[in-house]
């Protein structure tokens, strides 16, 4: 009777490409990627040296009693180490069908009010007023990133792809691109970062909307197996006010 059971549940789990749980944890490390993206993520070539998700990342492997690799890279490399199963896992990512396809999306999501700016040189006469002005401009974006749906799905606007904030930012100041969206929060702390706040402005148009961001596990990670452990994980770090204490302090401290 118990062995049947067994077979009944596993069945119905692989039917929604869930992992049947249970197997003993692999002895490597669980490893991390991320761009750099500060302040929520550093990067110097390859090492992750700071940030919001590496300090996520660190207590949350500690309470699953794993050791922790982080490892930095291009945006696009990163996402193709989770397809491959080269990496784990990662932070701040956005629900996407195609995304869906090789990562498990870790619940409960963290919810961030975002607000999505258009950047200018100071000396542009270009203006972004509304939606439809954006349609004469070059805009700059970051490969593998995912937009708010009304600017991802208008295949009229005329996009540059790069790998790196910092890429689209010298970009516009060398002229190769009218504009470029990003996350506000992001920009903004990078152009000072930079020192380049007297040359760049923000268009008067901007879009806001929720960001739901998750941890993601790569469905081809020998941890896959440990997907609905993680989620308790997640979930206890989340109500004990662990997340939110790491971003006041990594975050808001350091804008």
């Amino acid at each position: 009777m118990i062995r049947c059971l067994y077979a009944v549940v596993s069945l119905f789990l692989l039917s929604f490409g869930l992992p049947l749980s249970a197997e003993p944890a692999p002895t490597r490390p669980l490893v991390f990627v991320t761009a750099d993206w500060p302040p929520f993520s550093r990067v110097e070539e390859s090492k992750v040296v700071g940030g919001f998700e590496l300090a996520v990342m660190q207590a949350f492997a500690k309470r699953a009693g794993l050791r922790l690799e982080a490892k930095g890279c291009p945006w696009k490399r990163c996402l193709f180490m989770l397809q491959s199963g080269q990496a784990d896992i990662a932070m701040s990512l956005v629900y996407s069908a195609e995304r869906a396809k090789f990562l498990y999306f870790l619940q409960p999501a963290n919810e961030n009010p975002t607000t999505w700016s258009y950047y200018r040189l100071k000396n542009s006469t270009q203006r972004v007023e509304t939606r439809n002005d954006l349609r004469r401009l070059t805009i700059g974006v970051r490969s593998g990133y995912v937009y708010y749906d009304k600017f991802a799905s208008d295949v009229s606007l005329q996009t540059y792809g790069v790998e790196t904030s910092e890429q689209l930012i010298h970009m516009l100041l060398s002229g190769r691109i009218d504009t470029f969206i990003h996350r506000e929060i992001l920009a903004d702390y990078l152009i000072e970062k930079l020192q380049v706040g007297d040359k760049i402005e923000k268009h008067e148009y901007k879009h806001r909307d929720v960001s739901f961001d998750h941890l993601g596990l790569s469905r081809s990670s020998p941890f896959a197996d440990q997907l609905f452990r993680f989620e308790r994980i997640l979930k206890s770090m989340q109500s004990e006010g662990v997340i939110a204490k790491i971003y006041a302090e990594e975050v808001r401290q350091k804008r």
